[in-house]
């Protein structure tokens, strides 16, 4: 089961969403299972059978308006009653003041109670989808991801093969480095695949390995108009060894696939040889995936106007 911290969330959207932790430092590594949210209006009203200890927590102007109305002993028993559960993480929107109350007993059961400037409303759509990303299916792959002119490329191939000087050459030439040696594929959206860096720390994105060199600093070489966080993958490209009696693809008119986490994209088996400019031939193959998208197919266009011609002859 995929799962976050709470201190992840914290870190990665604090300025974002103006977030701020009110109460129960001690409890930033509990686990965020879930992408639904609950609003516990209920709970407060004295009704507790099927309450979702799992999903995050969320205050609005009327759930604390209820609780200030409440008489203090009644206010806290219901505040024991509803921090008794495992509960991930409480947010108060709108940049509300919290109850004394409540930041008392979030810390005595260890439960973050955090603050965000954001209302009610948009609040809960712009969590749901952060939470769909981080908590979609995933994989982590041994490859180099590239934006080409748009087109999310993966490269894969045994170690040595020169996926990192393929990925340098086209920085150079202008596109887009998105992850080195560990890619995480995540399907999001559904029946989408997205890449990004396997490791969440800011300070180790966007470097890459050049064997004979060492590691080299991305966004420091070329600026930040080479890197990007995320792409979604649209191609997979194979780099294999050459050998002289192996059958490569010659026309094209047949699509083969590769699988990652039930999706399904195109896959080219690119053989390398001493000297070959593999950074124009993916410039190609990103140029020919969009004339393909737009319903264009060379290599069916090719057979066609063949075909035609050796009937009239």
């Amino acid at each position: 089961m995929q799962s976050i911290k709470v201190s992840l969330l914290l870190r990665e959207k604090s300025e974002e969403w103006g977030l701020e932790l009110l109460a129960g430092k001690d409890g930033l590594n509990r686990d965020i299972i879930s992408r639904e949210v609950y609003i516990p209006g209920l709970l407060f009203a004295g009704y507790e059978s099927g309450f979702p200890e799992e999903r995050i927590q969320i205050l609005g102007e009327s759930e604390l308006s209820f609780l200030r109305s409440l008489p203090d002993d009644r206010k806290l028993e219901v505040l024991e009653k509803f921090c008794k559960f495992r509960i991930p993480c409480i947010f108060i929107t709108g940049a509300q003041s919290p109850l004394p109350e409540l930041i008392q007993v979030c810390d005595s059961h260890g439960i973050p109670l955090l603050s965000t400037r954001e209302r009610i409303s948009s609040f809960i759509g712009l969590l749901f989808d952060y939470l769909s990303f981080k908590l979609a299916p995933s994989l982590i792959i041994h490859g180099t991801l590239i934006d080409v002119f748009g087109v999310g490329i993966l490269l894969t191939g045994r170690s040595g093969i020169g996926k990192s000087e393929c990925a340098l050459d086209l920085i150079s030439r202008g596109h887009t480095f998105v992850a080195d040696d560990l890619v995480k594929l995540i399907r999001y959206p559904e029946n989408l695949l997205t890449g990004t860096q396997a490791t969440e720390d800011e300070n180790l994105k966007y470097f890459l390995e050049l064997r004979g060199v060492g590691i080299i600093d991305i966004y420091s070489i070329f600026g930040i108009r080479a890197i990007r966080d995320t792409k979604r993958v649209e191609i997979h490209v194979e780099l294999l060894d050459w050998k002289p009696d192996m059958d490569y693809e010659r026309l094209g008119l047949k699509t083969n696939y590769s699988e990652f986490l039930g999706v399904k994209i195109p896959r080219i088996k690119l053989p390398q040889k001493a000297g070959k400019n593999t950074a124009m031939v993916l410039e190609v193959i990103a140029l020919n995936y969009h004339l393909m998208e737009k319903g264009y197919h060379p290599a069916a266009y090719f057979e066609k106007n063949l075909i035609e011609k050796l009937r009239e002859e």
